[in-house]
């Protein structure tokens, strides 16, 4: 075997046999990282040519959404907004929940997964350039960071992002919010209760996955596993006659399963739900 073959076969190695570990230490359902045997493909793989993200060449990266603000921070991570978010921006020292799909600039997907309670601002080893471009999020706000090696893991192999990796982060800070529509006044449902509603769920863009039809309320148990997570803890506190929207954030919906064939995998789900009556 000669020296080349040698340095193709470190490079196939280091590429090609990561698995098991995720940047938040997660499983992640994405697919391998390929072996890449062409040079421009490995090139790609590791580093940009040009090292400001302002140039990286982003046609691989899946999506079309085109950014509504485009910034770099002081220390060189590049940030594009593609959906506002509602509310005050994050601070110092705050848990929050985002939603994280991961590429190499190859457009291979190398994590698709929900980091619970990241505290911004928090050090932690290779999320130098993902916390920097997370300056100033707003709750439901959705940003592509693009991240230089030398602000992520630098040489270390992590996952399934091999060394000296340019990084694409799409997040989005989810949040489970209850908005109080009109207050009730009766009988105040909590855990275990049973409770009849008329309700109606929608997906972000509007689209009508359930509802109730008129006259024809559902009664549902408000215990773990009788209904999702997100909906149980939106309706406990309720009281009779009163009506709410509830935003709930794919992690307390249906996860990574979703439900076919409307609801897809990590889907954040609203619903308007009218309370009729406690059961018990």
């Amino acid at each position: 075997m000669n020296s080349q073959q040698v340095v193709m076969l470190g490079l196939v190695v280091v590429i090609g046999a990561v698995a098991g570990y995720t940047i938040f230490s997660r499983q992640a359902d994405a697919p391998e990282v390929p072996e890449a045997t062409p040079e421009s493909a490995v090139e790609l793989t590791i580093r940009a040519p040009d090292r400001d993200p302002a140039n990286w060449d982003l046609s691989r990266i899946p999506g079309d959404a085109k950014p509504l603000r485009d910034f770099k921070t002081e220390k060189g991570v590049r940030v594009q907004v593609l959906e506002e978010g509602k509310g005050k921006p994050v601070h110092l020292g705050r848990p929050i929940d985002l939603r994280v799909e991961l590429y190499l600039l190859t457009g291979t997907k190398i994590q698709n997964d929900v980091a619970r309670g990241i505290v911004f601002g928090q050090r932690r080893p290779g999320l130098e350039g993902l916390m920097d471009g997370l300056v100033d999020i707003r709750p439901y706000e959705r940003r592509r960071i693009l991240v230089p090696n030398e602000l992520a893991h630098g040489s270390r192999t992590i996952g399934q992002a091999p060394p000296h990796a340019d990084l694409v982060y799409e997040v989005r800070w989810i949040y489970f919010q209850i908005t109080e529509l009109r207050e009730g006044m009766g009988k105040e449902a909590k855990d275990g209760s049973s409770v009849k509603v008329f309700y109606r769920g929608t997906l972000e863009d509007g689209t009508v996955f359930d509802e109730t039809k008129a006259g024809e309320p559902a009664t549902f148990a408000l215990k773990k596993g009788g209904v999702i997570d997100g909906f149980r803890i939106g309706i406990k506190g309720m009281k009779e006659g009163g009506e709410r929207r509830i935003w709930i954030p794919g992690h307390m919906a249906y996860k990574e399963m979703g439900r076919r064939p409307k609801i897809g995998p990590w889907a954040n789900l609203i619903f308007v739900v009218e309370l009729l009556q406690v059961l018990d």
